[in-house]
């Protein structure tokens, strides 16, 4: 095998027919000075540009082959380019084996090709299919045999196949004649692709099959709202950004992705996703590329189809972070007075108006309070939450609240929980119902009431006089209620805290 040179050979006059500026290709192929004769060298193509044999995107998983053309002596792809689209020509699948971009070297490579990463990257309109010809020739200056690439427009019979979403025409595309098709990904803004149909009731799922006429495809598309991911910026990258790509669809975005959005003055970051492009799968990263020093980023990671938040977290055995998730979303119980808060997120929400449970959730990167969609679990934890922050000592008074919030949730008064306040030897006492703490509180709140009601007779709480019995009854009743339950209550915790 000859040894590669990284410089492109052959890349002068044989890039005019392979493309045009404005997208409108020259039709008259470009031909090498040399040919290469019959040998066993494997060329391929990797990277994201569409295969016409099956209409899809590489997405630099898979290698498309190049097959050997003996009345030519060359090895050749036929290849579908259009702006943006990104690849290698490689040797035996080896990244140190393949041509490499090597400038401007002889007839504008610069004006169609540019360089990403060492990589071919298209900058004009090619809405054709080419053949790329692998050559040799000999570069002066080199003193040895150096591979380029050549291409030439591809005309070949092609059959018509139109999109349609319901009565919409989405788009329309020529396919050549025998490509074993499988359909392309068509955006829809506000809706999420989910298969073609050949019939508009969609009753008919499409399967892949040889071209061999004109085709009508009918898209099954359900109505989605966009979300945003997040990521705590655990390892302090100046601008994170995020890598999006679906394995189903061939939808790629360029390495590396976009830029996120700070929330705040936090550690959190966030992009909006766009569900009607189904992607699948992320990766976060510096926004270095992999060939650079300090360039870093997460393994592929699943893409979540609800907002949360990714954690990034130890470097694997690859070298690259690992990440965690948790749902973006604070379900808070409360009640009149209430100030809702989330620290973390530095978040201080209005005062709570009335008794019930909110959600706090992302929007456009803004944390707002919604009430609707809470689940029974949801409010169930939310309630613990909030029940176990109730001081008894002080916030007896506000019982009526706290036994109306209670009841917003089922069974309410057996769930247990871990109650904050200290017991008489300054510990944290053991774990109670909430029904007990409630029944706490509501006996502080009668003795208050009743004390404060004995104060406006002038009466003494213990006293039997004809003015005061009615309610020096009641405070009696109320104290030797208090005293029962007060020692049920404290007996309880410590018995469950053995």
């Amino acid at each position: 095998m000859k040894k590669l040179f990284s410089k492109i050979a052959a890349l002068g006059a044989l890039m005019v027919g392979a493309f045009a500026i404005g997208g409108t290709a020259h039709k008259a192929p470009v031909t090498a000075n040399a040919t290469k004769g019959a040998g066993d060298e494997p060329w391929s193509l990797i990277g994201s540009v569409k295969n016409p044999s099956t209409n899809s995107y590489t997405n630099w998983d898979t290698d498309i082959p190049f097959s050997y053309n003996s009345a030519d002596s060359r090895y050749e792809l036929i290849v579908h380019l259009e702006a943006g689209d990104e690849f290698k020509i490689r040797y035996n699948g080896g990244w140190s084996t393949q041509i490499a971009y090597g400038g401007n070297t002889g007839g504008g490579i610069g004006d169609y090709l540019q360089n990403s990463g060492g990589n071919f990257k298209v900058k004009t309109g090619c809405t054709d299919f080419y053949l790329l010809k692998i050559v040799d020739d000999n570069v002066a200056g080199y003193g040895d045999k150096s591979y380029g690439f050549s291409l030439e427009t591809y005309t070949a019979k092609t059959h018509k196949v139109t999109y349609y979403h319901g009565s919409k025409k989405l788009t329309e595309v020529e396919v050549a004649d025998g490509t074993n098709y499988n359909p392309q990904f068509v955006y829809d803004a506000g809706y999420r692709l989910e298969g073609w149909y050949t019939d508009s009731s969609l009753r008919t799922p499409y399967t892949q099959k040889a071209l061999t006429t004109d085709l009508t495809l009918y898209g099954k598309y359900s109505e989605a709202e966009n979300f945003e991911l997040y990521i705590k910026n655990n390892q302090g990258w100046a601008q994170p950004y995020v890598y999006l790509w679906s394995n189903t669809w061939g939808h790629n975005n360029t390495w590396p992705g976009e830029a996120m959005t700070r929330v705040g003055t936090t550690n959190y970051w966030y992009v909006e996703i766009d569900t009607g492009y189904v992607y699948d799968s992320i990766i976060f990263g510096n926004g270095l590329n992999n060939d650079v020093s300090g360039a870093e980023q997460t393994v592929n990671l699943p893409l979540a189809d609800e907002t949360v938040i990714y954690s990034i977290g130890a470097k694997d055995s690859t070298g690259n972070f690992t990440a965690t998730t948790e749902v973006v979303r604070k379900v808070v119980a409360h009640i009149p007075g209430d100030k809702i808060e989330w620290a973390e997120l530095q978040y201080t929400g209005t005062t709570a108006s009335k008794v019930g449970f909110s959600v706090l959730a992302f929007n456009d990167g803004r944390i707002e309070l919604k009430e609707t969609g809470i689940t029974e679990d949801e409010m169930k934890n939310a309630l613990i939450a909030r029940m176990q922050d109730v001081d008894t000592c002080t916030d007896y008074e506000k019982y009526a609240e706290f036994r109306e919030l209670a009841a917003l949730v089922e069974d309410s008064d057996s769930i247990k929980i871990s109650d904050r306040n200290k017991d008489e030897d300054g510990a944290m006492t053991a774990t109670v119902t909430i029904g007990d703490k409630l029944a706490y509180m509501e006996l502080l709140a009668g003795v208050k009431a009743a004390n404060e009601e004995k104060a406006n007779g002038n009466g003494i709480i213990l006293s039997l006089t004809n003015e005061n019995s009615n309610v020096s009854l009641i405070a009696l009743f109320a104290i030797l209620g208090l005293v029962a339950v007060s020692a049920y209550y404290f007996i309880e915790k410590k018995k469950l805290a053995k």
